[in-house]
């Protein structure tokens, strides 16, 4: 049996978490679950960010929950390292020592592009830049995890050759291509194609054609 892929992308808000991850479900189809904070922690739960959250756990459940099942998991959001970090390591940690195959990203974008983002987003009718402002976190990354960092300008071939070379660094697997993520629940193979940008430019584990 093929062991289901889990995928953690992090960042700022507007870094471009949750078009990517609604991106690689598209090309992919069904067989992919995306497990998002803000769904849990601000629909789910309406609950305020802060250490010591239900949510926290409610994420972990929600995500073991879905490799288990035989899905592919994508975990997004901002997902702060002083409050989830312990979290999400342990949750990749788990995975991987049950034999599944788990690759970690950061989109480290700066402060004035999630600015001149946020000015595009539904939300900015109710989050002030200001707020925004004062939740960015300049290179939140989580010690230990392994974490691929990709920048605002990544292209495709640069963020392969980065994860090649630092998951060779940290002792993991190279990226993974489409074959690594198996087949789909109706074993169709991954689609190759996909019409989403930013998931080819910043060149995500799965290596569209």
């Amino acid at each position: 049996m093929i062991r289901p892929v889990l995928i953690t992308i992090r960042g700022n808000s507007a870094s471009g978490k949750s078009t990517i991850a609604a991106g690689i479900r598209n090309a992919y189809g069904r067989g992919v679950a995306i497990v998002g904070q803000d769904l849990l922690r601000r629909e789910v739960l309406r609950e305020p960010p802060a250490a010591g959250g239900a949510n926290i756990a409610l994420i972990d459940l929600v995500a073991r929950h879905a490799l288990d099942h035989g899905f592919h998991t994508l975990v997004e959001g901002i997902l702060e390292a002083s409050v989830y970090g312990a979290m999400l390591t342990t949750l990749v940690t788990d995975h991987r020592a049950a034999g599944g195959q788990a690759v970690t990203y950061y989109l480290d974008v700066p402060l004035a592009e999630t600015l001149e983002r946020h000015t595009h987003k539904p939300i900015a009718a109710e989050v002030s830049v200001a707020q925004v402002r004062r939740w960015y976190l300049p290179h939140d990354t989580i010690p230990g995890l392994g974490e691929i960092v990709l920048d605002a300008t990544t292209t495709a071939a640069r963020g392969r050759a980065q994860d090649r070379g630092r998951h060779r660094a940290a002792g993991q697997p190279a990226a993974l291509t489409p074959s690594d993520l198996g087949r789909r629940s109706h074993r169709q193979p991954l689609a190759m194609t996909c019409d989403t940008g930013s998931v080819n430019e910043i060149g995500l584990p799965v290596a569209w054609a």
